[in-house]
């Protein structure tokens, strides 16, 4: 129950077993696997684990040094952004191996250390996905796109998949270089490796090709969507506009607002682009008035 609760949207339930696994009258005593599912708990609560969890000093004796917990706590303290504390438990693994140390590269790469990161990832003996995706977000975060690139074309020549978050920032980074040829490397291997096609994702192709240069491109991936989000809709209208296409920009918003997604602040400003592509005055006061009532309420 511990463990299912700490992946479920509500994990601070986790606490809830832990607390009748301390006061059962079966003698019963968590183990090493118990607190390695807290620490997953806190990292998704941002809290810090001893102010959670509060282990008696026995449990903290027998699993402190335990290498599960070692690298949650790793991983823990990586969300939290403290990056000093991930260095001070990794240093305290007697023997790290590759899921501890890929904890730690991930850490570096979430805190913006993608050096130290890169470092640890080039010494490392042998890697999984888990580190190359690390990677790949690391350059992706820090706004080093060309090496977030450059890693991705090496995972490929390795035959090591990206998941769907990696994916979304290998098109950010084509989207940032301007580099269609790559995005549309990175979009064949999406559908090559039938890399699940979330909204985040749809959106991000959409948006890289719009801001390449290629707007038909653009909107067959949009109208190929099943699930379309108010970015999605601000990405392919802002396209549009951005693309000398004042009319359709136009055209879709309607068909936005009668979907009834409501838009947002930089989706009014594509709007009046659009508007004054074409010329139409009267037209982009009407939506400027709108925009002040729609954000305003």
């Amino acid at each position: 129950m511990i463990r299912a609760y700490s992946k479920s949207p509500i994990p601070s339930r986790s606490f809830h077993f832990y607390t009748h696994i301390l006061h059962s009258s079966n003698s019963l005593s968590p183990d090493n696997y118990t607190f390695t599912f807290l620490v997953r708990t806190c990292s998704q609560l941002h809290a810090h684990v001893t102010g959670f969890v509060r282990p008696r000093r026995s449990h903290k004796a027998r699993f402190e040094h335990d290498p599960h917990v070692q690298t949650g706590l790793v991983y823990m303290y990586a969300e939290m952004g403290c990056l000093s504390s991930c260095h001070g438990v990794f240093g305290g693994v007697v023997e790290p191996d590759l899921v501890s140390q890929t904890a730690m590269l991930h850490a570096c790469a979430k805190c913006g250390d993608v050096d130290s990161a890169r470092k640890m990832f080039d010494e490392m003996p042998e890697r999984d996905h888990v580190a190359w995706n690390a990677m790949v977000v690391g350059y992706a975060q820090c706004g080093r796109s060309r090496e977030a690139l450059d890693v991705f074309h090496l995972m490929q020549m390795e035959g090591v998949k990206l998941n769907e978050v990696s994916m979304v920032l290998v098109l950010s980074a084509c989207t940032h270089l301007g580099a269609l040829d790559q995005g549309r490397w990175a979009h064949a291997y999406v559908e090559r490796n039938k890399v699940r096609m979330t909204v985040t994702l749809g959106t991000a192709l959409v948006d890289m090709y719009a801001k390449c240069g290629n707007i038909d491109r653009a909107m067959e991936v949009f109208w190929g969507m099943m699930e379309r989000n108010v970015y999605t809709w601000r990405s392919a209208i802002g396209g549009l506009a951005m693309s000398g296409f004042g009319e359709e920009s136009l055209d879709l918003f309607y068909a936005m607002k009668q979907e009834g997604v409501r838009p947002n602040g930089v989706t009014f400003i594509f709007v009046l682009k659009g508007c004054s592509v074409v010329g139409l005055v009267e037209e982009g006061q009407k939506h400027f008035d709108s925009m002040r009532n729609c954000l305003w309420d």
